[in-house]
């Protein structure tokens, strides 16, 4: 008795509406960017700045300097900026707190990380980011992996790729942290917050 595994190419697709093919369309949606929701457009003066690490940076990092050091950025145009994202780059998701960039942004992103796509996760890692809007900082915190299970004291953007676009998840396992996302993520849709 032979136990040789069929060629995938001698089966039959699965019948329309049955389990099987529930799960292939649900594993493989033809339309990716659907799953995570409806996209909102982002306030136009929002900003998104992911810094070099040193010591300006860091103090970003510290609830008790973040909007005199974030102040003290912006006064200098952002110089120390390495990647600097606005409201056209960005389209916010109703269903999590995350921003996607659009594709153009995406491959500034990938650029400037100096990253392939297949390694988009790791790009910028662990260096500090700002989320402001009208220039006050809403969120500052650390760019980190998607797998990472970093428990950082701080507000964390985790960088995932979603056909071939960049989609930034804010995280934080700090009740408090949790209730600024909320917060920020209103603010860069709704023209009167900030």
């Amino acid at each position: 008795m032979s136990h040789e595994r069929p060629d995938p190419g001698d089966l039959a697709p699965p019948r329309p509406g049955s389990i099987s093919r529930r799960l292939l369309d649900w594993l493989t949606p033809s339309r990716p960017l659907r799953a995570l929701g409806q996209l909102r457009a982002v306030r136009a003066d929002a900003r998104l700045n992911i810094y070099p690490i040193d010591a300006s940076s860091l103090r970003l990092l510290d609830p008790e300097r973040v909007h005199y050091t974030f102040q003290m950025l912006r006064e200098s145009g952002f110089r120390q900026s390495q990647l600097d994202l606005t409201g056209a780059d960005l389209a916010q998701l109703s269903l999590q707190p995350a921003l996607l960039l659009s594709p153009l942004a995406s491959a500034r992103w990938l650029a400037v990380a100096d990253r392939a796509l297949s390694a988009a996760t790791f790009a910028f890692m662990f260096q500090p980011f700002t989320l402001a809007v009208s220039n006050e900082c809403l969120l500052s915190g650390r760019v980190v992996p998607m797998a990472s299970r970093s428990r950082l004291s701080c507000c964390t953007l985790r960088v995932s790729e979603v056909s071939q676009r960049m989609l930034l998840q804010f995280q934080s396992h700090d009740p408090d942290l949790r209730q600024d996302i909320d917060q920020a993520m209103f603010a860069l849709t709704n023209p009167t917050a900030a």
